[in-house]
């Protein structure tokens, strides 16, 4: 299987390399795409993954305060761009989403289909990453 992982110096996605290493990855880093760029959409056409897990995201909770416009773009504008390059190939996407989409008020663990209810601007950026990956 063909996979491309976004982020891929980070803890997630160095693990994924780890263990998915017998299949044919394309790990990118930052310094290899920019996913706030719109030409990220054409490396993933010229790579034709069947799969992309994209794992990079702007995941620094006090710098996403001070900075909402970057969080937005790297965390929502950046998976639409991963989005439509897959949606071009046909490859599946895996999101990496957070907890921080809830409002951790529940005492018991989430599951994926609870309620959302962020209270910060990560957790909103990331929730709107989410709500385009089930759009498409």
């Amino acid at each position: 299987m063909r996979i491309l992982i976004t982020g891929s110096t980070g803890q997630l996605g160095r693990e994924l390399i780890r263990v998915l290493e017998e299949e044919e990855l394309f790990p990118l880093t930052h310094k290899d795409i920019d996913i706030r760029d719109p030409k990220v959409i054409q490396r993933i056409i010229e790579l034709r993954p069947d799969t992309i897990i994209h794992t990079a995201a702007y995941t620094d909770v006090d710098e996403c305060e001070r900075h909402p416009e970057s969080a937005f773009l790297i965390n929502a504008l950046g998976t639409r761009h991963v989005i439509l390059g897959a949606e071009k190939v046909e490859a599946r996407v895996v999101y990496i989403s957070t907890d921080y989409v809830f409002n951790g008020e529940k005492r018991v663990p989430y599951v994926e289909s609870d309620d959302t209810c962020p209270i910060n601007v990560y957790g909103h950026s990331k929730l709107m990453g989410e709500d385009l990956v089930r759009a498409c």
